[in-house]
């Protein structure tokens, strides 16, 4: 017997004179093939024209409403040596979901009927029920398929299993080609490909490649902000063909104003969080071939109302803590939502539970001291962030329930997780009410005594850039807003943002990914939001690219061949033209080019070709980018395409060859020495302005010599603590630099590296935020002012 399914929709169409409004939402619930409406207090639909302000309107079913007819699609998937094969509909790829589906056994086939709404994007994946989390259907070692469907029509949905376990499974099978917009015939940024369960996204040209199986593939391409029309294509590939050219010409969809308004009981001073699978609610990063969610929205007075856009797919959840703490829940279990998005929607939601019987009712008393700009979170609880309700007198609070139990470990945090940790290590869940009070952070003990500092008369009207951690992720896309409200309020000219790639493989030839060897890229939609917000404060906004997985010619420097040199060129033209375009879209006033990095040798006979192709890559840079392009010198004989961009740049992070005791003339007299004779000649050669791209060094006895000590808690911490904290040192540097600057017009700017997310003013490290460089980075800032 085929196992029948129903995903359950209510579609309510409101007649407006001689127009006609569509409004669809979707419930939590797989249930058998109904058509009961949703009841309320689970979940109603109402369109703009009936819901007026402070005016509730009761929903009647009339002939204008109806239930639109759900698509069936059978899933069918080759499962050998399995006896009992489910159906599992991840929301976000993670712990929660919807509930499972049993399929039926057909041979050396297992295959199940569900019903869906039209024009969905499902995620869906096997699993082997009762089974180890190890044995868990693979392509690779801890890398699972990522299977999606796009409901059309009805349809046959072929499978086969990867490997039950860690196995590296061939795909030997490539497709390619291109995505692009079907008017302007550019490039779509950030694009989606998934083909037979695997995930990649366009390069900067637009171009893509995949590798999968033989067999009959629905290929899909899709934005996760939706701002394009999702698309699908079914191909059939059998294993005589090696590679198939597959485009998309993507077609833009028009915006949607969806509103959501929740009727919720959630616990004293909690507020109710949405997360979802729309970016618009958070940055989606793609991580071992599935895109995860740290970020929410808060539903500040019930309601929340966002920019989707037409036939936007989502799937949407309520919490008060994470997506796996403190959920809404029923029994225990996820309450997941969903809805497609139509312009002038208005979702209506009462919420259920937000606590289960394990709640554990946790308050926090935090130092005077901290900054009340700062969010309180938990580390240990959960591998994700987990932020507490501020509940005033320096009181935090959250209710902890769903995935925690006695004897969990947890520890407070000021603004971002191993750096604004408390002092105390390690605390343990030990009774349902819990009031804990915080001495004082581990990198803070009291509040900050500002130094004052006045700067010299203006000679050269530099720009003061700040540059966060070099890498991006999750944990800083939620606390980026507050970020740059501090870097305006101090008065700093602007910010750099990373955008961190990686070799998926250096040899025998070079292979760039955004998630391999590990994910630190930043999504096209949080460069446009930071973007936009620093804009709004100001502030100037420098894109910064660069690669890592290359760091072991660094130290062994490497000659390549012809071969991986052309390879490489290919490489970097496409990320160097992706950078192009997102900083083009994003409004961003400077960019930095990408070029190849120490111990990365070139053959003698190759050093001509090297140079004229990264000129031609840096002219169709140009041609993209209507801001500044900035290129880092290559001082190699034979290599000047560099010269040709706006700015010419260098990091300093050198050691100015002092006694310990050195005054702060002598200080003066170094820094200046140094950038006569080590960087002025770079500058009188490119003939173009020159910008400190990395000013770095540690707060630590020595750092004028080029010591440095990460702040850190792990092997290297005794051998890290053995240098003395000298927040003076620093200072000292940081006025040199501004000095020397001051009085060299050939100089534009400095980036301040390694700025954090919160006050560690006795970290060793080279971030200056509540420290005295800051305050003196500070002043000479707000006495350039900005926009110069």
């Amino acid at each position: 017997m085929r196992w029948v399914i129903t995903f359950f929709l209510v579609a309510l169409i409101f007649l407006n004179g001689c127009a006609s409004k569509e409004v669809e939402a979707l419930s939590s619930q797989i249930i058998p093939q109904s058509n009961k409406t949703i009841e309320q207090g689970e979940q109603n639909v109402t369109s703009p024209e009936q819901l007026q302000p402070n005016e509730t309107k009761e929903i009647v079913e009339n002939e204008a409403q109806k239930i639109e007819k759900l698509i069936p699609i059978t899933f069918r998937v080759k499962a050998l040596e399995a006896d009992n094969v489910a159906m599992s509909f991840p929301v976000f790829w993670a712990e929660y979901q919807r509930d499972n589906v049993k399929m039926e056994k057909q041979g050396n086939f297992f295959e199940a009927t569900v019903e869906f709404p039209k024009n969905s994007l499902i995620r869906y994946q096997y699993i082997l029920e009762g089974k180890s989390w190890d044995e868990r259907e693979q392509f690779e070692k801890d890398i699972e398929p990522n299977r999606m469907v796009l409901v059309s029509e009805p349809m046959i949905v072929s499978d086969k299993i990867y490997s039950w376990g860690a196995k590296k499974v061939e795909m030997p099978i490539k497709i390619y080609g291109k995505v692009i917009d079907k008017q302007g015939s550019e490039p779509v940024l950030d694009a989606v490909i998934v083909a037979d369960g695997v995930i990649t996204f366009p390069s900067g040209d637009g171009s893509y490649e995949l590798n999968i199986r033989s067999g009959k593939h629905q290929i899909i391409a899709y934005l996760l902000d939706g701002s394009y029309k999702t698309q699908s294509k079914i191909i059939e590939i059998s294993e005589s063909i090696k590679e198939k050219e597959i485009n998309f010409e993507m077609e833009k969809a028009n915006t949607a104003k969806v509103t959501i308004n929740i009727n919720a009981n959630p616990p004293a001073d909690h507020k109710v969080r949405i997360y979802s699978s729309a970016e618009q609610t958070g940055a989606r990063f793609l991580y071992k071939n599935r895109f995860l969610t740290e970020n929410f929205k808060t539903l500040e007075n019930d309601t929340l109302t966002f920019k989707l856009y037409e036939g936007q797919y989502v799937d949407y959840l309520y919490t008060v803590g994470s997506p796996y703490i403190a959920f809404e829940n029923k029994n225990g279990q996820h309450i997941t939502r969903h809805f497609i998005a139509t312009d002038g929607l208005i979702i209506n939601d009462t919420l259920g539970n937000f606590t289960q019987k394990n709640t554990v009712d946790l308050t926090v008393k935090v130092p005077a001291y901290t900054d009340p700009n700062d969010v309180i979170g938990l580390e240990y609880i959960h591998p994700t962030p987990l932020f507490m309700h501020p509940k005033g007198n320096n009181e935090w609070t959250l209710k902890l329930s769903g995935y925690v139990n006695q004897g969990t470990e947890y520890r407070y945090y000021k603004g971002f997780a191993g750096q604004g940790n408390e002092k105390v290590q390690r605390r343990r869940l030990n009774k349902d009410k819990i009031y804990d009070i915080i001495d004082e952070w581990k990198l803070q003990d009291d509040y900050i005594k500002p130094y004052n500092y006045s700067p010299p008369i203006i000679k050269n009207k530099f720009d003061i850039f700040i540059y966060p951690y070099d890498y991006y992720g999750p944990g800083h896309a939620r606390l980026m807003e507050s970020l740059v409200d501090r870097i305006s309020e101090k008065g700093f000219h602007g910010i750099a943002l990373s955008q961190i790639w990686g070799y998926e493989t250096l040899e025998p030839l070079p292979k760039i990914s955004r998630d391999k060897p590990m994910t630190l890229y930043m999504p096209f939609y949080d460069v446009q939001r930071v973007s936009d917000y620093a804009h709004e404060k100001g502030l100037s906004v420098t894109m910064f690219p660069q690669l890592v997985g290359a760091e072991s010619v660094l130290n062994e420097p490497k000659e390549f061949d012809e071969g991986w040199w052309n390879a490489w060129l290919n490489e970097m033209e496409k990320f160097n033209l992706y950078n192009a375009r997102t900083a083009q879209a994003a409004g961003i006033e400077y960019l930095v080019f990408q070029s190849r990095q120490p111990g990365m040798n070139l053959p003698e006979n190759y050093k001509e070709t090297y140079n004229k192709r990264q000129g031609e890559i840096l002219q169709k840079v140009r041609t993209i980018f209507k801001g500044k392009v900035i290129a880092a010198a290559d001082l190699e004989e034979g290599i000047d395409y560099w010269k040709d961009a706006d700015i010419v740049s260098e990091k300093i992070w050198d050691g100015l060859e002092l006694d310990k005791d050195a005054s702060q003339e002598e200080m003066d007299t170094a820094v200046e020495n140094l950038l006569d004779a080590k960087y002025k000649p770079i500058y009188e050669k490119a003939g173009t302005p020159f910008l400190i791209d990395q000013l770095a060094y540690s707060a630590i006895d020595g750092a004028a010599n080029a010591v440095h000590a990460p702040e850190s808690e792990g092997p290297n911490t005794d051998e890290h603590l053995k240098y003395p904290l000298d927040t003076k040192e620093q200072r000292m540097i940081h006025e040199s630099f501004y000095k020397a600057i001051n009085e060299r017009d050939w100089i534009i700017g400095v980036n301040l590296f390694g700025y954090g997310f919160t006050d560690t003013p006795e970290s060793r490290d080279v971030d200056i935020r509540g420290k005295p460089a800051e305050d003196v980075a500070s002043a000479w800032a707000k006495k350039i002012g900005k926009n110069n």
